[in-house]
């Protein structure tokens, strides 16, 4: 019989100490992959799966010195499995420090709490004198070290990955909340324990008081994150609306334009002979007032470069060439291809547009903030594919400062979705986007699989 007051000297046994062991290797990898996913790594090499094998190794192994040196403390255990990927996280992965520290709290409190659920079914079996069998320790320890690594797993996958790390940048009071909430429960669970020691049935007793802690923090958990998750649809819908009008606006500009070409085309005989018949009858005042009214009518269409073949695409060029000019930006736009034989025929016109607006828009925006900023826009063709080729200077590496392409404007609630609407395109029409750069310039390289079997339903 072993008598669960004193179980320390336990974990030095033969077989245990392994199965302890592989429990503490679960425990650095969960940790490690956690984090990985949840964060955004400063290099590229800290995404590496050598990188984050090595990490789990060393953190096993300082795990493993902890409980050897301090005699396997429980709270010195805890101390480490804390404070190691505070350290982690804050030294190779970008975010804000007070998200890091509470991601990795409310994980130790699910980890923790669950420990405390597999102690409680031990005592459970215990009998008056807090004896169990030998069989019976080996199997719950074992559940505990190792089996309940894969409840862990799920609770991190669905909890703290599937919903809550696409809202990382929304209201942190819901972090703080749910790090008070992880705090307290473990608290609670702690006073719980001492308290009810003298309690008749104690062990019934600390696995109900221990399954309430956990259920308080997996509940809050799900319940901030999908209220986080309501409240990122709410943006994306609000952002998608206006997003939306504005497109619809360029288009009927676009329009507009398009049909005063066409009345000019339609009355361009008229317009001649109207002008041979004045200088014939050498009416010259007359025929004077009648170009200033042409050139009043024509004012609208002043400046218009011939880009593609496309009228729609050259009209939105000079749009985007215009807002260029504002912010002190060259643009320059090539092209070698015939849009006019694929747009609304392989690809729609409105995807088209929302696509170039957008990667013309983030461009513009980010050649801006540098002196003599330009943007060089490119249309060709690969085989089966539409290329659209998007070079701008910047004032830094992005792809190494910025990798995710976050937004820097101060109300992120609105902006920062050209960047996924871009790519939403380039999936819907089973395309390739590839960056690359340096620190003055950045590079986009755009496939779209003019083939493509797609919705008629346009990307916004």
């Amino acid at each position: 019989m072993i008598s669960l007051l004193d179980v320390h000297y336990l974990y030095a046994e033969p077989g245990i100490r392994e199965i302890h062991l592989i429990g503490q290797f679960l425990d650095a990898f969960l940790y490690v992959y956690l984090i990985g996913n949840f964060f955004e790594a400063r290099k590229s090499i800290y995404k590496t799966r050598n990188w984050k094998t090595g990490l789990v190794i060393v953190f096993t192994a300082i795990l493993a010195l902890t409980d050897k040196f301090f005699s396997n403390n429980f709270y010195t255990y805890c101390i480490a499995m804390v404070l190691i990927p505070i350290i982690y996280v804050s030294l190779f992965y970008r975010g804000e420090q007070s998200i890091k520290i509470l991601v990795c709290i409310i994980f130790f409190a699910l980890m923790n709490m669950l420990d405390a659920v597999a102690i409680s079914l031990m005592d459970c079996m215990a009998n008056e004198a807090y004896m169990v069998t030998e069989t019976t320790w080996n199997m719950i320890f074992f559940t505990r070290r190792i089996l309940f690594k894969g409840i862990l797993y799920l609770l991190l996958r669905v909890l703290m990955l599937d919903i809550m790390q696409k809202c990382t940048h929304i209201r942190k009071i819901y972090w703080y909340y749910l790090g008070f909430v992880s705090v307290f429960a473990y608290v609670l669970g702690i006073v719980w324990d001492n308290i009810q020691r003298n309690i008749p049935k104690y062990g019934y007793v600390k696995l109900l008081s221990s399954g309430s802690c956990l259920f308080m923090i997996v509940s809050s958990c799900w319940m901030a994150g999908n209220i986080m998750k309501l409240d990122e649809l709410q943006k994306q819908e609000l952002v998608r609306k206006m997003t939306g009008k504005a497109k619809v606006q360029d288009l009927e500009e676009i329009e507009k334009v398009q049909e005063e070409f066409h009345k000019f085309r339609h009355d361009y005989k008229a317009h001649l002979f109207a002008i041979d018949m004045m200088v014939e009858e050498k009416e010259y005042e007359k025929l004077h007032q009648y170009l200033s009214c042409m050139h009043e009518n024509l004012d609208s269409l002043d400046g218009t470069v011939m880009y593609t073949d496309s009228n729609v695409i050259n009209i939105l060029m000079e749009q985007k060439k215009q807002k260029a000019k504002s912010k002190c930006v060259d643009l320059f736009v090539s092209s070698n291809v015939k849009l006019e034989e694929i747009l609304d025929v392989r690809i729609k016109l409105y995807d088209f547009v929302s696509l170039i607006s957008n990667l013309c828009d983030n461009a513009i925006d980010a050649a801006a903030k540098v002196e003599n900023g330009f943007v060089r826009l490119n249309f060709s063709q690969k085989k089966s594919y539409l290329q659209i080729e998007s070079l701008n200077s910047t004032y830094e590496n992005v792809l190494v400062e910025n990798p995710a392409f976050e937004t820097d404007k101060s109300e992120k609630r609105l902006h920062g979705y050209g960047t996924k609407i871009i790519w939403k395109i380039v999936e819907k029409y089973d395309g390739i986007h590839n960056e690359s750069g340096d620190e003055n310039s950045l590079k986009m390289q755009i496939l779209l699989n003019i083939n493509a079997d797609i919705s008629e339903n346009p990307v916004s």
